[in-house]
């Protein structure tokens, strides 16, 4: 016997630990999860190849190739479906209802979650079904239905609290405490932050995105009571893990959060900076919910600075992601009462410059 394999990983054991890299900053992760997928095939290993097809999609995902990802993660739910690998069910819905949601279909995605969550209570697999509750909850919650999203959530804590994950719990606490700032619930949201804080100081070195989540909805509690200095800090802070790990969403979200920020301090120009790199990484990384953020930020701030044609290039390109939406959903895009009080006068605004401009009249 050769000592040497002996020590060598299994190929179970290498899958899990390609299951726990960061798929957006670790090297070449697509061609790593090709080779694996095709070692699982070459053995005859159809959980290994059912599991290795789930990480496959979500390579190609989360390194750009979305499409290719979701085409991934419907293609390993038809063999495992086929090949009757049934545990891995709840996994491959899970996945598939990110991916969606990412993409902001969150019909889709609301559908995805649902199969997760009839799978897992077949299988009384309480763990997934706690994370099915959590996707309902995400996608209510970016429906702008933030009570049923609260509600979602508490039965996903309890079920996660009953099953004692310290990981699921701190997941969903950081859900809650945004659910409580959505509905302007700051202590509620504060206390909620905390206990997620608490979770993460007993958990690995790889939940610091959780970090970044955290830090982040605390500068936007301290944005909300006005403490525009405190937000700037927490919000730094988050924008320096975002970037580091890679991650498109947050920090795209985080810089789109400092513009506004900057704006009620009063320092213009970095808001408009912090904006633009916002709107440029939204669509660098197709972000249409954020896209929808930073136009309509962009065309305020440049309204607000007498820069008129820029708001009204803003202006047009945020009308142009709204039909985008509507087409991918199927449905028209929910704006909140404030967002859509917000639009109707900035959109006033804007006509009565768009008169001004074409009638050559001066500012």
């Amino acid at each position: 016997m050769n000592p040497t394999a002996a020590t060598e990983p299994s190929l179970a054991q290498r899958i899990d630990a390609f299951c726990l890299l960061n798929l957006q900053v670790e090297p070449d992760v697509v061609a790593r999860a090709n080779a694996l997928l095709a070692e699982a095939r070459s053995n005859n290993q159809p959980m290994l190849v059912g599991r290795m097809m789930i990480a496959r999609s979500s390579a190609l995902f989360r390194t750009g190739a979305r499409q290719q990802g979701l085409e991934a993660i419907r293609e390993a739910q038809r063999y495992i479906s086929h090949n009757h690998l049934d545990t891995l069910k709840p996994s491959a819905q899970d996945r598939q209802a990110m991916f969606c949601y990412d993409l902001a279909e969150y019909l889709r995605a609301l559908d995805a979650w649902l199969k997760c969550l009839e799978y897992a209570s077949e299988q009384n697999a309480m763990l997934w079904c706690a994370r099915a509750y959590v996707g309902v909850g995400k996608v209510y919650d970016a429906l702008n239905d933030y009570s049923t999203a609260r509600y979602f959530h508490g039965v996903a804590l309890q079920l996660a609290e009953k099953e004692n994950s310290s990981r699921l719990i701190c997941q969903i606490e950081i859900n809650l405490a945004s659910v409580a700032y959505k509905l302007h619930s700051y202590d509620q949201a504060l206390e909620a932050l905390n206990r997620a804080s608490e979770c993460l100081d007993a958990l690995d070195p790889d939940t610091e995105i959780w970090q970044a989540e955290i830090v982040s909805y605390y500068g936007l509690v301290y944005f909300e009571r006005g403490e525009y200095r405190q937000a700037e800090h927490y919000l730094n802070q988050a924008h320096e893990i975002y970037r580091s790990h890679g991650n498109r969403w947050g920090e795209t979200q985080v810089l789109l959060n400092l513009g506004r920020t900057y704006r009620k301090l009063g320092r213009t120009e970095e808001a408009l900076e912090y904006l633009l790199k916002a709107d440029q990484l939204a669509q660098q990384a197709n972000l249409s919910p954020l896209m929808l953020q930073t136009e309509e930020l962009l065309s305020q701030a440049y309204l607000e600075t007498g820069r008129y044609r820029e708001a009204l290039t803003h202006h047009k390109r945020m009308h142009e992601v709204i039909g985008r939406v509507n087409r991918s959903q199927g449905s028209p895009v929910r704006l909140s009462k404030s967002t859509a009080a917000r639009l109707k006068a900035l959109e006033h605004q804007l006509e009565l410059e768009r008169v001004r401009i074409a009638r050559g009249l001066a500012p």
